[in-house]
């Protein structure tokens, strides 16, 4: 029997790799940036595919968990929400994305914050003990991404006493936070 799929909504990062942005990478985000200095071997890694001979006018690689892909001129480069990096082709990128909500990027900004002051490690903690289970710093960080209403609670981590940091994670629909 054929099931069918809905895409989770989720906010990823992604650049329009232009033959104008490959010569000058004053543009390129950070994470770009760190994908440039990677070993090629390294998973992640970006690179010319003229390496060692690039005159700055050819094309990118990057390595990913699948293999090598080629990043053609247009295509996007997209990090996803486990910081992975791959290529989509425009005609794709337009048809699966659109521009993040000024609300899903403040809901990106809280959870880098969250990461930043370590305050995930404490949330994680509290989440483990409410649930008697292990659970990844990537699936609390997706959790408290795609349910924005816990995080004005969570940001004011420390002015929430024992017993209602106890009610407010039993409000957590367990299953959910399992399965990502």
């Amino acid at each position: 029997m054929t099931m069918r799929y809905r895409k989770k909504p989720v906010v990823i990062e992604a650049f329009q790799m232009t033959r104008e942005r490959r010569q000058i990478k004053v543009d390129w985000p950070w994470w770009l940036v760190a994908a440039w200095d990677r070993p090629h071997a390294e998973v992640g890694a970006v690179w010319p595919i003229d390496f060692p001979k690039s005159d700055g006018q050819d094309q990118l690689c990057v390595r990913t968990l699948e293999g090598v892909m080629t990043i053609g001129w247009d295509d996007w480069i997209i990090r996803g929400v486990a910081g992975e990096l791959y290529a989509c082709k425009p005609d794709i990128f337009a048809a699966t994305y659109e521009p993040a909500s000024n609300g899903d990027e403040q809901c990106v900004r809280i959870g880098r914050f969250l990461l930043r002051v370590d305050l995930l490690a404490q949330v994680k903690d509290c989440i483990e003990t409410a649930l008697n289970a292990n659970v990844s710093d990537e699936v609390v960080t997706a959790f408290l991404l795609r349910n924005a209403q816990f995080l004005g609670a969570i940001v004011a981590y420390d002015e929430i006493d024992t017993e209602d940091r106890h009610e407010l994670w039993l409000l957590v629909d367990a299953d959910h936070l399992l399965r990502g």
